[in-house]
């Protein structure tokens, strides 16, 4: 749904400056490899980050990993650096997969 009315301009600039109608489906493909190449990054990042209450705790103590976990990655200016990376990546390749399913609904 294009609420604001720039629905058919983003399609048209996706298609200027992405070739989107002969590498729509490699850009997909290479999207999904790009966010789970930063899942892999985000996995070992927090390998020894406890996350046990979000997956199995209430409520209050799912929120509370979630406050540890910024905490977490807030440990080292590296480790935050690197975390923010791999997030901006994966809301890029995430944003393309997203534009290029709505051209198709």
């Amino acid at each position: 749904m294009d609420y604001i009315g720039i629905k058919k301009n983003m399609n048209l600039a996706l298609k200027k400056y992405t070739n989107f109608e002969t590498d729509e489906f490699e850009g997909v493909e290479q999207s999904v490899t790009i966010v789970k190449d930063q899942l892999d990054v985000l996995a070992q990042m927090f390998h020894n980050f406890n996350s046990t209450d979000y997956f199995n705790g209430s409520p209050k103590e799912q929120l509370a990993c979630l406050n540890r976990a910024v905490e977490y990655v807030q440990l080292t200016e590296d480790l935050e650096t690197r975390f923010m990376a791999a997030v901006k990546r994966m809301k890029q390749a995430f944003n393309l997969c997203s534009s290029i399913q709505s051209t198709f609904s």
